[in-house]
């Protein structure tokens, strides 16, 4: 059987992961590095992990980035976790790097193909995975295939507003008022400025007041938001992953009954939610298949 082999990126705010995958579906080696603050940088050290893989025998590299950008030109355009990289025409600067066809597209839309193709969401021919971590975001399975939307912006759930329709204090997005950064920030102002959003769940399981007044307000937005994309999509299925959802697992059962009392009566108790299974690995994995992935434009 002749195997296949291909360059799964997964750039994050954080860190820049690169792995070599065969036949679509195994990590055969995978490196890691703090994401630069500088593109050019970045492209540098891609090329060294993909060149440290040796006679590696790819034809394609896949990366899944945060959004904003462009999937069809390769270009990001102005991801808020990547403020560096604005305006970067990251296609065709790795293609020129490493000879190499390039697919570019969200980190959210690259877990989402892996979740589906090999993970949680596998039986499904329609399913959202919804990643709650440093931001918030969204990639969507329709008739098994992945949803880009007309420029390329679908699933960009976390600058969806919440609350209020006019501008005020009160006037957040989903991503600013229940994303991982928004739970860190109401960890600090609770426990002060060394704490960290593991620390308010860790109280919240242990039903102490303060933590209970603090995250039901955070989760009631995550579970209205997730309502919200069921309502407008209505999958077979939710899967629900990232940092936030990986440390406490305990909130998909939560998130799906609160989900469900959000719809209308017909509907309650039929959306289900569950745990992404590939857990860290979904955004590079799913990397990997962005370059064969069938799209909805």
């Amino acid at each position: 059987m002749t195997r296949t082999y291909q360059i799964g990126i997964d750039l994050g705010g954080t860190s820049l992961r690169t792995a070599l995958i065969e036949d679509k579906k195994t990590i055969k080696q995978i490196e890691s590095v703090p994401t630069p603050d500088k593109p050019e940088e970045g492209i540098k050290k891609i090329k060294e992990m993909i060149d440290s893989f040796g006679n590696h025998q790819a034809q394609t590299i896949g990366c899944g980035a945060p959004g904003p950008l462009d999937p069809w030109s390769g270009m990001m355009l102005d991801p808020p976790n990547l403020p560096g990289w604005h305006g970067f025409s990251f296609k065709k600067e790795l293609e020129n790097a490493t000879g190499l066809s390039v697919t570019l597209d969200n980190d959210a839309n690259a877990a989402a193909l892996a979740e589906h193709e090999l993970g949680a969401g596998k039986h499904a021919g329609s399913m959202i995975y919804v990643t709650i971590s440093t931001g918030i975001g969204a990639g969507i399975i329709i008739g098994n295939s992945l949803l880009s939307g007309a420029l390329g912006a679908a699933g960009e759930v976390g600058f969806m507003r919440m609350g209020r329709t006019h501008p005020s204090p009160n006037d957040q997005t989903w991503e600013q008022a229940a994303s991982g950064t928004a739970l860190k920030e109401k960890a600090i102002e609770l426990y002060g400025e060394h704490s960290h959003a593991g620390e308010l769940f860790d109280a919240y399981e242990k039903n102490d007041k303060q933590a209970l007044h603090a995250l039901d307000p955070i989760i009631d937005y995550q579970a209205a938001g997730i309502a919200n994309i069921y309502l407008t999509i209505n999958p077979e299925l939710i899967v629900l992953g990232g940092g936030v959802i990986q440390h406490n697992p305990f909130l998909v059962k939560v998130l799906e009954q609160k989900i469900n009392e959000y719809l209308y009566k017909s509907l309650k108790g039929k959306c289900v939610v569950v745990k992404a299974e590939l857990e860290g690995n979904a955004g590079v994995m799913g990397a990997g298949l962005l370059s064969s992935a069938e799209r909805l434009g």
